[in-house]
């Protein structure tokens, strides 16, 4: 495959943001052509996403074929992409809700058929495939439900640091004594070199099937510290399924 470079270096030995989605789509476009499945037609995004991991744990499979078996009550994995405020119940500091709106890619949600509240819990995925906010039932005793995530009072970093998410370091590379940061981020970039607003890694693929309770994603992650000499060479695979607890 060939080798995605994330970053054009400018005249001043610094970087430019870029997009791959023209390449991604040429690669995926091929290796679809060359792929034949005996299956049911999938999407694009699906087959590139599924055929990159194995199947759902054991357990987690024991867990959802108990939930949902004869004589139990089965539950419900919702899956919505319109964005909503969680404003009144996340409480994310003022200036970085500003920018929920621009990293929100899909929300999962666990529903009990009797909406026990304290069973059913919401998570939301941001562009680069991780969780940045987690809403269940573990709060105090006034409220039932709570926000897991710190409120992003980082100004130069909302949604970047304070998630769930998976980061490379090149040991080889990175000398911060000398400023020359690695660290590939699959949220994406801090809010450096006069960026306006956040810059979130990109999603290169998503596949959520709520009948499966599952959501996969593909993103391109990013160096967070801009400007940088280095580029990204790093796609991030994830998937969540939700096992029924």
């Amino acid at each position: 495959m060939p080798k995605v470079i994330s970053h054009h270096i400018r005249h001043d030995g610094y970087s430019q943001i870029q997009q791959p989605y023209v390449l991604l789509r040429l690669i995926s476009t091929f290796l679809l052509m060359v792929t034949t499945s005996s299956r049911a037609p999938r999407s694009l995004d699906e087959a590139l996403l599924e055929d990159m991991f194995p199947p759902v744990g054991k357990i987690c499979q024991e867990k959802m074929v108990a939930s949902n078996g004869a004589g139990n009550q089965s539950y419900t994995t919702k899956i919505d992409f319109n964005f909503t405020s969680t404003m009144n119940t996340s409480e994310w500091h003022e200036e970085s809700a500003a920018h929920e709106k621009d990293v929100f890619l899909v929300e999962m949600s666990h529903i009990e058929p009797d909406l026990n509240p304290n069973r059913t819990w919401s998570i939301r995925f941001g562009k680069g495939g991780n969780i940045y906010s987690f809403i269940g039932a573990y709060g105090d005793a006034v409220s039932l439900t709570d926000e897991a995530m710190p409120p992003q009072a980082q100004s130069h970093s909302p949604w970047m640091d304070e998630v769930w998410q998976a980061v490379a370091v090149n040991l080889e590379l990175n000398d911060p004594a000398e400023h020359k940061r690695n660290f590939i981020h699959q949220a994406g970039t801090y809010m450096l070199d006069d960026l306006e607003k956040p810059f979130f890694s990109p999603t290169l693929a998503l596949h959520c099937a709520g009948e499966k309770h599952q959501c996969s994603f593909g993103s391109w992650g990013q160096q967070a510290h801009v400007p940088t000499t280095f580029n990204s060479s790093i796609f991030y695979y994830t998937r969540f399924t939700d096992c029924g607890e």
